[in-house]
């Protein structure tokens, strides 16, 4: 198979970025943030992150509700760890004196040679703060496999239960950036290994009026869409697995303006279905076949399910990955094929990240793209649903940055940078009418070369003043040619517990010929739930009569570089185990570039509900 590429192209296999070890190595010496229960003598963990183990493992963090205390004895108990303070250690957004059980406080302590955990710095946490949870930071000084699919590990002396589910590599594959499935999900014993089933199911209601611009035109729509998503994950042995995914999506449509016939979709979807092997031979290199999510943090690059085949290879602060992927089966039962879109696409893509500093990072992104299918010619009639308006030969490259800077006791900053260049050959199809509505004739073939590049920068600022409030600003900017590659979602968090639209959840404009800058404020509320208000500002780098891939139903005119601002709320609600809710509101205002419609507005609302089962 000729790929399009020579093998020079392909990431040398030395290129790799932060991951943890594969679940066949220990847990000992790893750093983890643990989340639990007390349960008996040892805190029942249900959550699980990987930190920087080179941090020093005396020191730690564990945040609770105070239980018992003697202040004459400078010491309390968070369940049962036993905490010291003495003349040296800061008091932050409390007094000593406010010290009491029923408190809940985090702590940064380091633990003495006699074991006993002295606190460094007591900063009181939120009034609403669960009872009986704990959250732990620390080195894992011991670990050990239980009966089951736990392990026992013991972090600044204290003993917790973790399931193999929170640090097994292979399980976590499983786990998209926005989804929350329940530890306690139907299992099934098979071959003495567990058989897991789960899912979601989300309802979606939204409203959008006037993505015309035009008050005078019907354009007002409430739809209401559906998605029934069932999982089944089986791991025969611990360092393999298999998964299974189905979607049952549908929508209706509730109201349209105007009075016109209202439409009600249904369609079986293929989701993941995939074959993982990590740890080959505790080698650190570990192999997937079959459809699967490529997805990147800020989703800016890619985020996409493929039929694929992938490598990973691990190291400590390194990673590195090279995944080659072509549409293989029909996706959905409306589908009579492959999209055109997308069909003899064949893709290499490639990540790697070097975690050179506890907290500071460099990722590099490579992405090839070789449409090979067939061509047609000038004259020849074609199926609605064949159509094809676009093959290319692309190469994207680029480079991030990410890390974070501690600026005092009340100020932390994070950063982020990407970077991005692209270039290759587009062949575009212009179809013209035939009298019929499902067939086209090809009326012209153009050829062009594109290079282009794109910048996407912030920085995030979380500060200690009243009602913790974080402070964000953005700058986008895409070159006149620049494309992203057409697998980017540009869906980021902030601060806040949803993920949104980083470009507008209204607008939603592929970063192309833009200059956007954002502004953002945000506020935690309760224990797991968030508000984020945003502001957008559009602008073209040179005037063109269109947005590549934006939502709105109109065109820019083409004389003006003033596309408008944009308005969001988002609200998410995340204080249940299974149950998510999000409401996001969305304003645009047109700017000069819409000429006569300048100043006017749209509109929207989209409301999430998704019960994780």
């Amino acid at each position: 198979m000729n790929l399009g590429l020579p093998l020079s192209l392909l990431w040398p296999v030395f290129l790799m970025s932060l991951m943890h070890p594969a679940q066949a190595a220990s847990l000992k010496g790893q750093r983890l943030k643990v989340t639990g229960r007390w349960h008996g003598n040892a805190l029942l963990v249900y959550k699980v992150k990987f930190r920087d183990p080179r941090k020093n493992p005396t020191h730690g963090q564990i945040a609770g509700v105070i239980g018992k205390i003697d202040a004459q004895k400078k010491q309390f108990h968070i369940g049962l760890a036993q905490i010291r303070w003495h003349a040296g250690t800061r008091f932050q957004q409390l007094e000593r004196q406010q010290l009491r059980r029923g408190k809940a406080v985090k702590v940064k302590v380091k633990r003495s040679k006699k074991g006993e955990l002295i606190a460094n710095t007591i900063t009181a946490e939120s009034d609403n703060f669960p009872e009986g949870e704990v959250v732990l930071l620390g080195t894992v000084e011991n670990a050990q496999p239980v009966s089951g699919d736990r392990n026992r590990i013991v972090i600044l002396g204290i003993t917790g239960v973790v399931p193999e589910n929170l640090t097994n590599p292979a399980l976590q594959l499983t786990r998209r950036q926005d989804d929350a499935r329940p530890e306690d999900q139907f299992r099934i014993d098979l071959f003495g290994r567990p058989l897991i089933i789960g899912g979601e199911f989300g309802l979606t209601p939204r409203y959008e009026e006037d993505l015309k611009l035009d008050p005078a035109r019907d354009d007002d729509r409430l739809r209401i869409s559906s998605q029934l998503q069932l999982e089944i994950f089986y791991a025969p042995s611990k360092m393999t697995a298999i998964f299974l995914e189905g979607r049952l999506d549908g929508e209706i449509e509730l109201y349209r303006e105007g009075g016109r016939d209202k439409t009600a979709e249904r369609r079986l979807r293929r989701g993941e279905s995939w074959f993982f092997w990590g740890d080959i031979l505790e080698s650190g290199i570990s192999f997937q076949i079959g459809r699967q999510n490529f997805q990147d943090r800020r989703e800016w690059w890619w985020d996409a399910n493929l039929d694929a085949v992938r490598l990973y290879i691990t190291r400590p602060f390194f990673h590195f990955e090279l995944g080659i992927g072509q549409e293989a089966l029909v996706l959905s039962t409306e589908d009579d094929g492959i999209d055109a879109k997308q069909d003899d696409v064949l893709r290499i893509l490639s990540r790697a990240r070097w975690q050179w500093d506890s907290s500071h990072g460099l990722a590099l992104f490579f992405l090839h793209q070789n449409d090979h299918s067939r061509a047609g010619h000038i004259g020849e009639l074609v199926k609605e649903s064949q159509q094809d308006r676009s093959d290319a030969t692309l190469t994207w490259g680029g480079v991030r940055a990410t890390g974070s800077l501690d600026l005092g006791e009340h100020l932390e900053m994070e950063y982020w940078l990407d970077n991005a260049w692209m270039g290759g050959r587009e062949r575009r199809v212009n179809f013209t009418g035939t009298g019929k509505d499902s067939v086209k004739r090809i009326e012209s073939i153009d050829q062009r070369s594109i290079f282009g590049w794109a910048v996407d920068s912030g920085v995030i600022l979380e500060t200690d003043l009243p009602l913790h409030p974080t402070f964000t600003l953005a700058y986008a900017v895409g070159s006149h040619e620049f494309q992203q590659t057409g697998l980017q979602d540009n869906n980021v968090r902030f601060r806040g517990v949803d993920r949104f639209r980083l470009y507008g959840e209204l607008l939603r404009p592929e970063l192309s010929n833009l200059h956007i800058w954002t502004v953002a404020l945000g506020f935690p509320l309760l224990q797991s739930s968030s508000v984020e208000i945003l502001y957008h500002k559009y602008s073209q780098v040179r005037t063109e009569p269109f947005l590549r891939n934006a939502r709105l139903r109109a065109e820019p005119k083409g004389d003006s570089r003033d596309i408008g601002q944009e308005l969001n709320i988002v609200i998410g609600l995340e204080e249940w185990k299974r149950l998510e809710l999000e409401l996001t509101l969305g304003m645009f205002r047109a700017g000069e570039a819409y000429g006569e419609l300048e100043g006017e507005t749209a509109w929207n609302a989209i409301f999430k509900m998704n019960y994780n089962f």
